[in-house]
């Protein structure tokens, strides 16, 4: 090999070095430094961010103790538990304070509405099978024979019901059909408007009639408990209530021989 092919062969495997060099050192030491500098323009936005929201940091204190405070007195609206009670005398209160007459009343079993933590939600059959078949000691055949001559039937309803430990609310409804004016109708927004618990107009429905310029309707309110919260169960303030007399047919009734 004389001296020329042997300066040629030198320069080739210099060649070869270079660009082995470049593609398996330099290539990925540029790719990587590429990356890093990428990530610390990132840090560096996420840093000033941060100095932004330090510079801040009384305010957001603050403002979060008015949200808290907030939240709290929106939760101290909303009742452990509602019984029917507490329906009977809200529709009391409204035709007691407003002076709307209210004709009937209708309250539904609490049902749940929604949960924090999106807990399963298990369904329960609820029985409604008729009298006879809760009460009487009859065979199935005595059974279809009643429930064929009164028209009933045997069935069941299906509710959802609440398994989970966080919070969760639940709703019982109260549906009512009572007479009124137009100043009546408004004032029944306004006093459940200022209620402390938390109850909603669902629906209403309202027929003028023309000849006593009255306005005759029914709503549907929702009356709304919140479970899962450090709280109580209040017991609704009566007050004084009159039962009427003591016999509303008017019967006669025996004295006690013994007095």
């Amino acid at each position: 090999m004389t001296t020329r092919d042997k300066k040629i062969l030198i320069s080739f495997l210099g060649i070869i070095c270079v660009v082995v060099s470049f593609l398996f050192v330099y290539q990925p030491y540029m790719e990587e430094t590429k990356q890093i500098q990428q990530e610390n323009e990132v840090k560096e936005k996420e840093l000033e961010r941060l100095k932004a929201l330090e510079e801040q940091k009384e305010y957001f204190l603050s403002e979060t103790e008015v949200l808290k405070n907030t939240a709290t007195t929106y939760l101290d609206k909303f009742p452990t538990e509602v019984k029917e009670e507490d329906g009977i005398l809200l529709v009391r209160g409204l035709e007691k304070k407003v002076g709307t007459n209210i004709t009937s009343i209708m309250l539904s079993e609490a049902e749940f509405v929604y949960a924090e933590d999106k807990a399963v939600i298990q369904e329960e059959n609820n029985d409604t099978t008729t009298w006879a078949e809760k009460n009487a000691e009859a065979t199935q055949q005595q059974i279809n024979e009643i429930e064929q001559e009164l028209g009933g039937s045997t069935s069941t309803t299906s509710q959802n019901t609440y398994t989970g430990t966080a919070r969760a609310l639940y709703r019982m409804q109260s549906n009512i059909e009572f007479t009124t004016d137009y100043s009546g109708l408004k004032e029944i927004v306004q006093y459940i408007h200022s209620l402390s618990k938390r109850v909603t107009i669902e629906t209403i429905n309202l027929t003028y009639d023309r000849s006593k310029g009255n306005l005759i309707g029914d709503a549907v309110l929702n009356i709304f408990t919140l479970q899962g919260i450090d709280k109580a169960y209040e017991q609704p303030e009566t007050g004084n209530i009159s039962h009427g007399i003591d016999n509303i047919f008017g019967t006669l009734e025996l004295e006690n021989k013994d007095q």
